[in-house]
C-alpha cells in the first residue's frame, strides 16, 4: 500500500521516518513536493535535526549514506511502485536486501552530521554537500562544532578551491555513492 506523507514542520519529518526507522521499510524522501528529484534508501539513523539514509542507486545498487536535515525534507513515500521496483533489483543482485557492509559512519546519533563531516576530516574521504542551491564535493580540511571548511574538487579530482561552510546550513551531505567513489580515486591521481 502506498503512504504519502507531507512534512511541514521537522516533528513531522522525525515521525514518519521514526515508523520507517523501527520498520526497515524503502522510503523515498523529496526536498521538494513537486520535484523528481528525491533519494531512496532505508533509515539508518534518526535525530532531533538530521536522519541517515542508506540510498539505493537507480539501478537498485546500494550506493552509499545521505544525512538529510529535517526541515529540508517535504514529502515521506513509502510502499510506491518504484520503491517496489527498486527491492526487487537489490534482491535480484542479493540473496538478503537488509544486508549492508557496514560502513564506520556510528557516531552519536545528537548529530549525524557532524558525525559523517569527521569521518570525511579523519580520513581524507569525499563527501558531497548541498549548501543551499550549491554542491561542493571534496574532503573536509577544518571542522569545528558548528562550521568546516570543504577543498572542492573539480571533475577531475583537482581541488580548485576551499569553502567554508557552516554545518547549520548543510541540507544534504552524500557519502560513498559512485560520485564520491570516482572523486575519490581522481584525488588520488592528482597529489
Amino acid at each position: 500500500m502506498i503512504d504519502i506523507i507531507d512534512t511541514y514542520t521537522p516533528k513531522d519529518a522525525r515521525s514518519a521516518l521514526s515508523v520507517m526507522l523501527e520498520s526497515g521499510e524503502l522510503v523515498e524522501l523529496y526536498e521538494d513536493r513537486d520535484a523528481d528529484k528525491f533519494s531512496v534508501g532505508w533509515v539508518d539513523a534518526l535525530s532531533d535535526t538530521h536522519v541517515r539514509l542508506r540510498s539505493l542507486d537507480l539501478a537498485g545498487r546500494l550506493e552509499g549514506i545521505q544525512v538529510k536535515r529535517l526541515d529540508w525534507i517535504e514529502r515521506v513515500v513509502t510502499g510506491s511502485d518504484y520503491l517496489l521496483r527498486r527491492m526487487a533489483l537489490l534482491e535480484q543482485r542479493w540473496r538478503n536486501a537488509r544486508l549492508w557492509p557496514e560502513r564506520r559512519v556510528t557516531g552519536s546519533l545528537d548529530d549525524l552530521m557532524l558525525d559523517a563531516l569527521t569521518l570525511s576530516l579523519e580520513d581524507g574521504t569525499v563527501v558531497t554537500i548541498s549548501v543551499g542551491d550549491e554542491e561542493y564535493s571534496g574532503p573536509v580540511v577544518k571542522l569545528s562544532d558548528d562550521a568546516g571548511t570543504i577543498a572542492d574538487l573539480n571533475n577531475y579530482g583537482d581541488r580548485v578551491k576551499e569553502v567554508s561552510f557552516r554545518t547549520a546550513d548543510i541540507g544534504t551531505l552524500c557519502l560513498g555513492r559512485d560520485e564520491e567513489q570516482i572523486g575519490q580515486f581522481l584525488m588520488g591521481k592528482n597529489p
